[in-house]
């Protein structure tokens, strides 16, 4: 309602149907009516966010409902899946703190190695955030590191503690994770001069195993198969896959030679049957079969004195068993799973082995030709072991493959010509894999893979013990042909002959 000066409510434009006059007169607001000056409202309690904050967070830091988190913030949008370390937040009503603008940091500059900046990605970060932290712009972060840092695939989709690089230059190491057995996360790393070497060639798995971009070894799908996105970094998967192999991919079985001119056919006679109540068996009934060409006395075991062959014969079998026919190898064996593991023997082959080597070898080569035998099988069951325990201890111990070798090596060598040497290995990659099979492939005559007892009880919670089963509680067959198809592959991708 406005009113004329001099004028009484009736003269008012609002009057009933009064026209106003069209003179000079000036319409002038009562001062009821006159608008007070705006004024600024309070800043709202504000509270900037740290790494690893989030709305669950912030509504106990704040001490408020996630309702009135949210309402508070309405500004934003998508406000608690866009919330960054270094954002302030209101915790009450009122304007958004606005801190004061910073000047625009300097853009890092690569090392004086060639390699780039870097900067360790934190849980939360995003590349608006991180450019703006280092003053450059996120076009840049994309193409200094797409194709080339370790688990880049893009920004949308980069990976907490993941490290990155903000400057251009070679890609940096990945940041190093406790446990993993291959590729460049493994604690220690250090970066080789050689450029041409591919970073997920750094560390290779024992016997040129398959290596997973998480970084563990093994024979099964989750290490060898390659889901690797068009275009991602050296460790990238796809977003359907669990992992993808990063080097010495491929479940093939390399083909180094032909056939043999001849397939031999072996047999381990279980000398040890006549300490049991029932199964037992004679020698000339268990190889009544004449195409075997190779029978395995099953076991002999070793003076801890004097390092000796000792010959155990409760059925009264030995001297039967030298007097095979002719075509049929007669093989002593040393060891045995319960020889090489049970609590109070379980010393005396690793002894042998290990410690007295040189007589040890010279005992076996002396026996060989005193006993009329034509070869020696040494089944160690087995060397480097990872999880066979006696008395509480460890039994296995990192570097026995290397000293197995050494002692099959001077075996070999001090046995008479037309002695055979040979050695049972587990058909298991995780038994297997700390035997150097491609050197002793070099030494020995031929190599039985025992191709059972692949699972059992024993493997219950193992999650290393079996393929896609993640609880390892599975229930798998004592004898599996895809499990010794993949040792077989993964032993010939180590052999060079």
């Amino acid at each position: 309602m406005y009113e004329i000066p001099g004028g009484g409510l009736s003269q008012s434009i609002m009057g009933r149907n009064s026209t106003a006059h069209q003179d000079k007169s000036t319409l002038v607001a009562p001062r009821r009516w006159l608008a007070s000056p705006l004024k600024k409202r309070v800043t709202c309690r504000y509270h900037q966010i740290k790494s690893g904050e989030g709305c669950p967070e912030l509504v106990g830091i704040c001490g408020i409902s996630g309702y009135d988190l949210e309402r508070f913030n309405s500004k934003k949008k998508n406000f608690c899946a866009s919330l960054m370390p270094g954002d302030y937040v209101c915790c009450s009503a009122g304007d958004p703190y606005v801190p004061p603008a910073k000047p625009k940091p300097d853009p890092p500059k690569r090392n004086s190695d060639g390699t780039c900046a870097t900067h360790l990605i934190k849980n939360l970060e995003n590349c608006t955030y991180i450019g703006e932290t280092y003053g450059v712009e996120v076009k840049d972060l994309e193409k200094w590191n797409q194709g080339k840092t370790w688990g880049w695939t893009k920004c949308d989709q980069m990976m907490a503690s993941y490290t990155m690089c903000i400057s251009d230059g070679d890609p940096p190491l990945p940041a190093p994770q406790q446990g993993t057995e291959c590729g460049p996360q493994v604690p220690g790393t250090v970066r080789l001069a050689n450029k041409s070497v591919s970073m997920a060639d750094l560390n290779p798995c024992p016997l040129k195993a398959c290596c997973s971009n998480w970084g563990y070894c093994g024979p099964f799908s989750e290490h060898c198969e390659i889901h690797a996105p068009p275009g991602g970094g050296p460790g990238t998967k796809v977003a359907t896959a669990r992992s993808t192999c990063i080097s010495n991919c491929g479940m093939d079985i390399k083909k180094n030679s032909g056939p043999p001119a001849e397939f031999q056919r072996i047999g381990y006679y279980e000398s040890f049957s006549f300490e049991r109540e029932c199964l037992r068996g004679k020698v000339g009934e268990a190889t009544a079969d004449p195409s075997y060409t190779h029978v395995h006395w099953a076991f002999a075991t070793t003076d801890p004195q004097t390092w000796k062959p000792v010959i155990k014969d409760p059925g009264k079998q030995w001297d039967a068993f030298k007097q095979l026919p002719l075509g049929m190898n007669r093989v002593v064996s040393f060891g045995g799973w319960a020889y090489s593991t049970e609590p109070a023997i379980y010393k005396i082959l690793r002894d042998a082995v290990l410690l007295n080597s040189e007589t040890f070898a010279t005992n076996i080569a002396k026996f060989l030709v005193d006993e009329d035998l034509d070869g020696v099988d040494i089944d160690w069951e087995y060397p480097g072991a990872p999880d066979i325990y006696a008395n509480g201890q460890l039994i296995g111990k990192k570097g026995d493959g290397i000293k197995y070798l050494s002692f099959l090596t001077a075996l070999k060598k001090k046995l008479a010509p037309g002695k055979s040497l040979s050695i049972a290995v587990p058909a298991l990659y995780w038994y297997l894999k700390d035997f150097p099979i491609d050197s002793i492939a070099k030494v020995v005559d031929y190599i039985v893979y025992m191709t059972y007892d692949l699972h059992g009880q024993w493997d219950y919670g193992n999650t290393n013990a079996f393929d896609n089963c993640l609880s390892g509680k599975c229930i798998r067959s004592y004898v599996n042909l895809t499990e010794t198809r993949n040792a077989f592959a993964i032993s010939t991708l180590s052999f060079h002959f």
